[in-house]
């Protein structure tokens, strides 16, 4: 399916991670971590066909289970919050993706260890909204803050 989407066949990936959710509700039942990652894969494709409310409301899910399973930090969770930022943010609903992106910035931030790549990849998604959303000292704090962090992993 993530082959079918790279290709630009989103309705194909589209049937293909649906049958695939359908599999991985009947294996391990509806409120599996497993779940939460097809559900996210899923949303991914309905997004790109600006299916925005359906691709929302599989996020919550998926955010839903992973809060219910204990797995609401790491990488999966923070995946899937910029996955329904970039959602809110495609809605127009600026507020809601810039808190969940200054969430996931901050979790990353506070690592002991912070990933440079992912935080990197926030940043720039962070600074276009704040940005496009004219809060030009929001988005150079931000900036700021990104490169503190990579100076001090660079250091360490």
């Amino acid at each position: 399916a993530a082959l079918q989407r790279s290709r630009g066949d989103l309705e194909s990936s589209e049937s293909t991670f649906r049958q695939a959710l359908e599999t991985v509700e009947r294996i391990f039942g509806a409120d599996h971590p497993e779940v939460a990652i097809v559900l996210g894969n899923l949303a991914t494709v309905l997004h790109l066909q600006n299916q925005l409310g359906e691709a929302e409301r599989l996020l919550l899910r998926a955010r839903s289970i992973l809060a219910a399973t204990g797995s609401s930090e790491g990488r999966r969770w923070r995946k899937t919050c910029l996955r329904l930022a970039n959602v809110y943010r495609d809605s127009e609903r600026f507020n809601e993706a810039a808190t969940l992106y200054e969430a996931v910035f901050e979790e990353i931030e506070m690592a002991p260890s912070p990933n440079l790549t992912e935080i990197s990849e926030v940043a720039d998604d962070y600074v276009e909204l704040l940005e496009r959303i004219d809060q030009p000292d929001a988005a150079a704090e931000v900036q700021r803050r990104m490169t503190a962090v990579s100076h001090a992993e660079q250091e360490g």
